[in-house]
């Protein structure tokens, strides 16, 4: 390889992993659940009282679940509990769908 096409592979790289920690995922302040709902379609939302929107997603009025994520029912019963119980949850922010911020975790930071 000549030295210029190394070059910019290099610089294709350190790009790359830039935009990788932008996008990266990221946890909000403590917060309550205040309701939810889930959509055959494929998506669950969840409102909370303090939403948060790292990602610059179109609106905060709800956060989005993807339904087809593998730990989807154990984040959903995390959810489901912590709106019950009024508990103090973060979620992690992870990008977007569609026009709401996707979370794709759920802690009680005070009981772990």
């Amino acid at each position: 390889m000549s030295k210029r096409v190394c070059e910019a592979l290099l610089l294709s790289a350190i790009l790359c992993s830039i935009s990788a920690e932008a996008a990266s995922a990221a946890w909000g302040m403590q917060t309550t659940i205040a309701g939810y709902f889930v959509y055959d379609v494929g998506a669950a939302y969840v409102k909370v009282d303090n939403p948060e929107n790292p990602d610059g997603c179109v609106s905060t009025t709800y956060l989005i679940l993807d339904q087809s994520a593998q730990n989807f029912k154990y984040i959903w019963a995390q959810v489901i509990a912590a709106q019950a119980t009024v508990a103090t949850v973060a979620v992690r922010y992870n990008g977007c769908i569609g026009n709401y911020p996707k979370i794709d975790a759920v802690a009680i930071p005070n009981r772990w």
